[in-house]
Parts: structure tokens; C-alpha cells; sequence
């Protein structure tokens, strides 16, 4: 069911969001950052996303504001998200594991943020992270070490995720009960 929820991300998201792939739509931060660059750092609490964003340019050659690059980074770190919430909640009915898939892809916040494209690949490593700490809790060796860890990176990203990993934790306690 994990993987018909990765298919199905993508798919709708390819669909939905194609315009924006393979359109440069600015706006008043894309403007900034051209032509390239991922937005403010240290300076807005986001030290990973510093480091992130130095590596990338440096190494990768991947600071580049690129519409189609940076939104499919976004869609398939999105899509790997929803495939692992997937597993974590135990969504076994493949309309209901197709459904969550498209919902993630489709939902305002990944929409509003694909209009950030100079950083949405960031974003989508950021929300993965959360999702992972909320994986990782359960894990028995290392799990709350690894959980914490992947909440302390995917708040150097960006803060606005850490209810995504707050709401999973409360789920699959739910879930457990």
C-alpha cells in the first residue's frame, strides 16, 4: 500500500503541479535568489538549511533557482513522505493509501510552497525528517536518539513541520492503544 501511495504522489503531483514545473513563476523571495541561492539561514534560526545550501552550491553545483530540478526535488522528498506515513499509520486499503498520496502532493501548504522553488527541495528533505523522527521513535535500540536527531535537522530547515511529526507520534500512539 506504501507504494501505491508513492506512485499516486507522484502521479498527481506531476499532474497538478506540471505548470508550475516547467513554468519559472516569481515571486517577490524567487526574485531575490536569482539566479540562485536558498533564502535566509543562520539568520532566521535555519542553520541546516545553511548547510544544506552551502553543500549543494558548492559541491553539487545545485544552488541554481531551477524550476523543474528543485520542484521534483520537492515532489519526490513529498512522495517518499507520504509512502512512509503511509506504512507508519498501517493504511492498508489501496484506494485509502492512493488517496493519502494525492492528498500530500495537493495539499495548500506543499501548493504554496512549490511557489518557493529555490528552496522547495530543502522543504521536502525537511518534511521527510519529520516524518522519520516519527518513524524512528518506535525503533528499540536507538529510536528516541534517531528521533531526536531527525527533529533537531528538520527544524534547522524549517520550524512550520514539527506538528507533522507531533500529530504522527499522537497518531501512532492512537494506533498502539
Amino acid at each position: 500500500a506504501a507504494m501505491i501511495g508513492l506512485i499516486s504522489a507522484l502521479g498527481c503531483g506531476l499532474l497538478v503541479h506540471l505548470y508550475g514545473l516547467v513554468n519559472a513563476i516569481h515571486n517577490y523571495d524567487d526574485i531575490l535568489q536569482q539566479p540562485k541561492g536558498y533564502g535566509a539561514g543562520v539568520t532566521l534560526g535555519r542553520w541546516f538549511l545553511n548547510v544544506l545550501g552551502d553543500f549543494c552550491e558548492k559541491y553539487l553545483n545545485l544552488g541554481y533557482n531551477l524550476p523543474l530540478v528543485n520542484g521534483m526535488a520537492l515532489l519526490v522528498f513529498v512522495a517518499l513522505s507520504a509512502a512512509l506515513v503511509i506504512w507508519l499509520l498501517k493504511i492498508r486499503n489501496p484506494v485509502s493509501a492512493g488517496l493519502a498520496g494525492c492528498l500530500m502532493v495537493t495539499f495548500p501548504t506543499f501548493c504554496s510552497t512549490m511557489l518557493f522553488r529555490f528552496t522547495a527541495g530543502y522543504y521536502g528533505l525537511c518534511l521527510l525528517l519529520s516524518v522519520m523522527a516519527a518513524w524512528a521513535i518506535e525503533k528499540p535500540k536507538y529510536g528516541i536518539f534517531l528521533s531526536a536527531l531527525f527533529t533537531a535537522l528538520s527544524l534547522g530547515i524549517y520550524q512550520a513541520y514539527t506538528p507533522v511529526t507531533i500529530g504522527l507520534m499522537v497518531l501512532m500512539l492512537l494506533r498502539q492503544s
